[in-house]
């Protein structure tokens, strides 16, 4: 914290709220501004936001990759592995020519 003394007085740094900002009313409630309280409150709301959109889109991501590597896999196996686990030739093609990001 910068504080900044004259002539042995404590000054607040610039920005910050004084004791004046938190006057209470008769019910307790603050007086300081909505200004003070809602940017803070902004930011957690939309800093939760971008995480979640970020972990939603991470997995997602994930999704695909799986989708994608599962699909490669299945074009790999034999006719002889696909009668193993009731799987057509033409099932696999079917499935093996989606695109990634479609389920």
């Amino acid at each position: 914290m910068n504080e900044h003394h004259e002539f042995g007085h404590w000054q607040p740094e610039p920005g910050r709220p004084t004791k004046s900002d938190f006057q209470r009313f008769s019910d307790g409630r603050s007086a300081m501004g909505q200004a003070h309280v809602l940017p803070h409150r902004a930011a957690g709301i939309i800093g939760a936001a971008i995480v979640a959109g970020l972990a939603g889109a991470t997995g997602l991501v994930l999704t695909w990759i799986d989708r994608y590597r599962q699909r490669r896999m299945l074009s790999s196996l034999s006719d002889h592995m696909l009668k193993d686990i009731g799987v057509t030739r033409a099932d696999v093609d079917r499935e093996a020519g989606k695109r990634f990001w479609h389920g």
